[in-house]
């Protein structure tokens, strides 16, 4: 019996240190974490679960991209920092901005995404 519970042990630790199922996971916690703040008001509602699902890729994908190896810092810095101004747009698109707005919201994706590194560890997984 303790054979079985080391193997499932093992096969559930080998598919979390897969990338693309923690941006997965991660954009299903986003998706869930909106469930509570529905209106019962369908084009918000899809609204906020779009908003919870790119939230949770943005931040998988911030992560996935800092812990792997092999790839230099600067390659990081940008292909965070794309991330995140690509999560600023995301945003943007799917609440309406205006121009103003819009760019506020991507300067703001690109810095964060930039600074990932500083603050990525501090985030809690579900």
């Amino acid at each position: 019996m303790h054979s079985s519970q080391s193997d499932s042990d093992s096969r559930l630790a080998r598919l979390l240190r897969r990338p693309w199922f923690l941006c997965g996971l991660l954009s299903l916690a986003g998706v869930l974490a909106a469930v509570p703040a529905l209106s019962g008001q369908r084009k918000d509602d899809l609204l906020r679960l779009g908003l919870g699902a790119s939230f949770g890729l943005c931040i998988g994908l911030l992560i996935v991209i800092e812990a792997k190896r092999g790839i230099s810092r600067i390659a990081k810095v940008c292909i965070q920092t794309l991330i995140g101004g690509s999560f600023g747009m995301v945003l943007a698109l799917l609440e309406g901005f205006d121009l103003t707005k819009a760019s506020l919201s991507i300067v703001v994706g690109l810095i964060l995404g930039a600074s990932a590194k500083y603050w990525i560890d501090h985030v809690n997984l579900p």
